[in-house]
């Protein structure tokens, strides 16, 4: 993963997460952001402060669009099925949960 400064539209270190990243969630109020990691069926956690991957939460299966709740929590969809994960970021753990959306939506698509 790459990181841009926002100024200068530059290029600055890289980030080793896990295999083929897809979507990022931002946690402004923890500084902390969030990486869906497809290939290795995790998220990777990542210390806004100084740019590092903190740890790796592992969830269902091919985690993909990610988003940053009210509350603090992490939801995750899972690509290959119809399940969506919900990370606790105080425990630091994930809990997967078995959904139906309505026909008119994606199997991916989260909204909150």
């Amino acid at each position: 993963m790459s990181v841009i400064d926002s100024d200068s539209g530059r290029t600055g270190k890289g980030i080793e997460v896990g295999a083929a990243p897809n979507y990022i969630a931002v946690d402004s109020c923890h500084n902390k952001i969030y990486v869906a990691n497809g290939d290795s069926n995790t998220v990777s956690v990542i210390d806004g402060n100084n740019d590092t991957e903190i740890r790796q939460i592992s969830l269902g299966n091919a985690p993909e669009y990610i988003a940053v709740g009210e509350k603090g929590k992490i939801y995750v969809t899972n690509r290959d099925n119809n399940y969506v994960s919900v990370i606790n970021p105080i425990y630091k753990s994930g809990e997967t949960y078995k959904t139906e959306p309505p026909e008119y939506l994606s199997e991916s698509t989260l909204a909150l």
